[in-house]
């Protein structure tokens, strides 16, 4: 007799069914009739569930999409599969993924591009342009550190992914081609990239051919595959196609000469690099860099601040060589010994005096017995690679009605200056490069004399940079940089 009150479980479709019987009832057929029905409705249940979440994914793509074009950014994808626990540990990588994202640090470095999560069948970040055409696809990281090192790269990338898809759009399949190779690259995906590389070579542009050069010498350059050709490098720095052309092949040409020592020649290349890149631009800026980072390790001493630093003050050198066998090591300003110190590192402070001038630093490091064994110089407050601007009309102390402004502008070599801004009081009065006449008396409200203005000059190197401003000396004539 069957026992009263016992529940029967029924597991149909993934769900269980619960009765309670009694002694009069039949279990195996109670409600036999609701079965096909229970299923049919949770399958439309799931269905309906699955048919939602596909619609939001596309909803979340498409505005994805949106905002990669607009901002010009490139998408990164969190692909995660609707159960991502693994069979054998159950262990849920997306829900510790979904944690590191919570982290201020990384929320930052998600703000440099488009991030959005998709459904998907295995867990995974794939990165793609802002058309959403796919880069490189890498398993889904395991820790905070991985993902940075993954975002680093995207960062490398990012201005190639975002140039190729402009190409694109424009219908340039040569820059976009040029483009996808850097982006390959940046990407660490250096298959895909040397593949890329190949067909660039072989391309009906000149440019593209020597730019495949260039690049393909600086791979080789790097795994030690092979030595670059440095009279190539030299023919396609001086009489490449393109300015781009000549800009990659100093590059190259600088960090092999860095490489091997040859800092003089390693900076004159950055400087030729400077002198062909756009400006401003961000090869032009990373070539800057670079310049400023070779002419410092070619300094005798730290602390003199970068290339160029105006020198005051006391300042704290140290030597950056130190030969084994130095006891002692002297500092001179000017022929005069200012400094010695004897105890390694043999760093000593120096005072170069209040007022900035040009004096030249030399460092001589003595054996035990007071014998010079190595000697080095630098010259700072040179201002000699400075642009400089000099008033030389008007001259007179006092000023009335209209005169003639006459300056002389010094410009480095390899720069040009565009414009000379002439400013009475901080109002523009004239633009020119020659001389020119500008009103000086400005009369007070209410006052029937002249007052005092302040004449002031900008010139201006490039467009948006800073102007270098000089204003009227108290001495006229006198030059003020």
């Amino acid at each position: 007799m069957p026992e009263r009150g016992r529940a029967v479980d029924d597991k149909m479709s993934g769900s269980a069914v619960r009765a309670t019987t009694t002694g009069h009832d039949r279990p195996e057929a109670e409600h036999w009739h609701l079965r096909p029905l229970c299923a049919v409705l949770l399958l439309l249940v799931a269905a309906t569930l699955n048919a939602g979440e596909a619609a939001a994914d596309v909803s979340r793509w498409q505005a994805a999409l949106e905002r990669a074009s607009v901002e010009g950014k490139p998408i990164v994808v969190f692909d995660r599969p609707l159960d991502c626990r693994d069979e054998e540990s159950r262990h849920d990588p997306c829900e510790a993924f979904e944690e590191l994202l919570d982290h201020p640090a990384l929320a930052r470095r998600l703000d440099r591009v488009v991030f959005v999560t998709r459904n998907g069948r295995s867990p995974a970040i794939e990165v793609l342009d802002p058309s959403g055409r796919p880069a490189i696809r890498w398993p889904l990281p395991s820790n905070g550190a991985t993902f940075r090192r993954m975002l680093n790269l995207v960062d490398g990338a990012s201005e190639h992914l975002v140039a190729a898809h402009h190409a694109r759009r424009d219908r340039d399949e040569i820059v976009a081609g040029r483009e996808a190779v850097l982006a390959a690259f940046s990407l660490g995906n250096e298959a895909v990239g040397r593949a890329m590389l190949k067909e660039l070579s072989e391309s009906s542009n000149a440019e593209s051919r020597e730019l495949a050069s260039v690049w393909g010498a600086r791979l080789d350059a790097g795994r030690g595959d092979a030595r670059p050709d440095e009279a190539a490098l030299q023919q396609l720095a001086r009489r490449g196609t393109t300015d781009r052309v000549r800009f990659e092949a100093w590059m190259l040409i600088a960090e092999l000469e860095q490489a091997a020592g040859r800092r003089s020649k390693a900076i004159a290349a950055y400087r030729e690099a400077v002198s062909v890149a756009p400006d401003p631009s961000l090869r032009r800026d990373i070539a800057v860099m670079k310049l400023q980072e070779a002419a410092e390790s070619a300094q005798p001493v730290a602390g003199l601040g970068a290339p160029g630093s105006i020198v005051a003050g006391r300042r704290t050198l140290q030597p950056l060589w130190v030969e084994k066998n130095a006891a002692a090591v002297e500092y001179r300003l000017d022929g005069r010994l200012v400094a010695t110190s004897r105890h390694r590192p043999f760093a000593a402070a120096v005072n170069f005096g209040r007022i900035p001038k040009r004096q030249e630093l030399v460092i001589t490091a003595n054996d035990p017995k007071g014998r010079a064994i190595r000697s080095a110089s630098v010259v700072v407050n040179d201002r000699k690679g400075a642009f400089a601007v000099e008033i030389i009309e008007p001259a007179a102390a006092e000023l009335s009605g209209s005169t003639d402004v006459e300056v002389s502008v010094r410009v480095p070599r390899g720069r040009t200056t565009r414009r000379v801004v002439i400013e009475w009081n901080g109002e523009q009065v004239a633009e020119e490069t020659e001389a020119t006449s500008v009103p000086t008396g400005v009369r007070a409200p209410g006052s029937d004399t002249d007052w005092p203005g302040l004449l002031t000059m900008a010139q201006r190197a490039f467009p948006g940079a800073a102007p270098r401003r000089i204003m009227m000396p108290s001495e006229p004539g006198a030059p003020v940089t």
